[in-house]
């Protein structure tokens, strides 16, 4: 597997990120924890600006994820990648340098669907989200705000495709299973639900809103007995949810 120029590359960013903190940018205790996503803005603590700005102008050029070791990591599903991929072989994410400048204008897209989102223009926000898709077909997240825009338009039947493929994207989604499980809801498809909850607690066993929403789909199925044991679970999480307590209460009756 020979890809020198692209393991030159990614040292030479390694090394200006090294002399970044040697430069002493980091003062205060400042440093980035191991697995920074560099293509995200973070502030690096009250004197980290210049370590900052380095950051920021390395991420303009490697959408990946590097960590303390210098190992190169997918910035999509986190896993170890080997120099001379071109894909990721965990989750298919393209780590060609030739794809970065779609990355950043898919990127910037998916901010602009945000936008739209925050001021509730969600027919606006479905077609930044779709664009942005369309220059990068891996973009996991942009699916699946695309699916949380359909929600809000009530479109479910394109919300479950769109959260599908967050879901293949990257499997351990567990708020893209907890959404799909909502528009399966919404839709009366109970058992997809549940089942949808019932993933993102196995992925994620502290997941609240998962043991709320999956409560909810048990109440509908007239489940008394798990509908309060998911309850109870939720209530260790957010004991002060006044409507949680009054819904247990009910169900005691």
């Amino acid at each position: 597997m020979i890809l020198l120029k692209t393991e030159k590359k990614r040292r030479a960013l390694v090394a200006q990120v090294d002399r970044a903190v040697a430069s002493g940018a980091t003062c205060g205790g400042s440093s980035p924890s191991k697995g920074t996503i560099f293509n995200q803005s973070r502030p690096y603590g009250q004197h980290g600006k210049g370590l900052r700005s380095e950051y920021q102008r390395i991420a303009a050029k490697m959408p990946f994820i590097m960590d303390e070791e210098n190992l190169l990591k997918c910035y999509n599903c986190n896993k170890d990648i080997s120099i001379g991929f071109e894909t990721c072989p965990h989750c298919g994410v393209p780590v060609r340098y030739s794809k970065i400048d779609e990355i950043k204008k898919a990127t910037n897209l998916h901010t602009e669907g945000n936008v739209m989102v925050s001021r509730g223009k969600y027919r606006e926000a479905v077609e930044f989200f779709r664009q942005a898709i369309e220059l990068f077909p891996e973009y996991g997240v942009a699916y699946y705000n695309l699916g949380l825009a359909y929600i809000s338009l009530k479109e479910y039947s394109n919300a479950i495709d769109s959260l599908s493929d967050a879901i293949r994207l990257k499997p351990n989604f567990a708020a893209a299973y907890t959404s799909r499980g909502d528009a399966y809801l919404a839709l009366g498809e109970v058992e997809q639900a549940i089942a949808d909850y019932s993933m993102a607690i196995e992925l994620y066993p502290d997941y609240a809103r998962a043991y709320y929403k999956r409560a909810q789909a048990h109440i509908i199925n007239e489940d008394v007995y798990h509908a309060r044991e998911d309850l109870t679970d939720y209530l260790t999480y957010k004991p002060h949810d006044a409507v949680a307590k009054r819904k247990l209460e009910n169900l005691g009756k």
